[in-house]
């Protein structure tokens, strides 16, 4: 049987290394995508569920309450937040919706962000909520059940829907 020298046996170590790796990482990429191409958020929250359990926020403390997901880094929430503040203006002088913002940057990050947007909301909360899409907006009734949810930056007419759902309420 021929000698392998030191030298052949490391270079054939660190590809089998090499190779593993290589497989290990392909079947990451291959489940994720599998996973990804299964979600979908419109099936994160529905209508007629119960509401997602956030620290600090009791639904039955308002008629109703508007959760908005959202992230410092989000182009689209940062595109949404005139339309977020003009909600919060128009729910300062309805005190019978709650306006929660969500997100699961550290709460500095997103209070700073809400501030820096001059949106005033009724509980920041740090939390990393069911929602993996932002911006998204649920609507919660006093019961704890969802009434509505938006996903994404809403065109005028959404808007116009998130703004009818509230009146419902007012």
């Amino acid at each position: 049987m021929p000698k392998m020298n030191y030298r052949a046996a490391l270079d054939w170590g660190v590809n089998l290394v090499i190779l593993a790796t290589c497989a290990i990482v392909a079947s990451a990429v291959v489940q994720n995508r599998a996973r990804d191409a299964d979600f979908d958020p419109r099936n994160v929250f529905r209508t007629g569920d119960a509401a997602e359990v956030l620290p600090g926020v009791k639904y039955d403390d308002a008629q109703a309450t508007l959760v908005l997901y959202v992230r410092s880094t989000c182009h689209y929430c940062s595109a949404s937040m005139p339309f977020y503040r003009s909600i919060s203006e128009r729910l300062g002088r309805a005190a019978r919706i709650k306006l929660v913002a969500v997100s699961d940057e550290e709460p500095g990050i997103l209070t700073d962000y809400l501030n820096a947007n001059g949106l005033r909301v009724d509980v920041p909360v740090q939390f990393q909520g069911r929602s993996r899409g932002t911006p998204t907006v649920v609507l919660v009734d006093n019961a704890g059940r969802v009434r509505n949810v938006w996903i994404g930056q809403q065109p005028k007419e959404g808007e116009q829907r998130v703004m009818a759902a509230l009146s419902t309420f007012e």
